[in-house]
């Protein structure tokens, strides 16, 4: 009897010690995930200030191209004189 019991104490320590070490790893798990959501987020941030800033250059070039579409060289030297 004395056997079982001390059996099943190791046993129970056991699973203990597992469970500690499964809780441990979920929370290293989880800071990781949080950290790369906000390495994510970042990234979003900076791919859409990228994308605006290429919007605001590609009408500014539209606008430039306009512009000087029917710009011939005498009109540029017309302008410089």
């Amino acid at each position: 009897m004395n056997d079982k019991v001390s059996e099943l104490k190791q046993k129970y320590l056991e699973i203990v010690e597992q469970n500690n070490e499964t809780h441990k790893q979920f929370s290293e798990v989880t800071q990781e995930k949080n950290r790369l959501y906000t390495v994510a987020s970042e990234q979003t941030q900076t791919i859409d200030l990228c994308v605006n800033n290429n919007k605001k250059l590609y009408e500014i070039n539209r606008d430039l191209l306009v512009k000087y579409e029917n710009k011939g060289v005498l009109d540029s030297h017309l302008v410089t004189n």
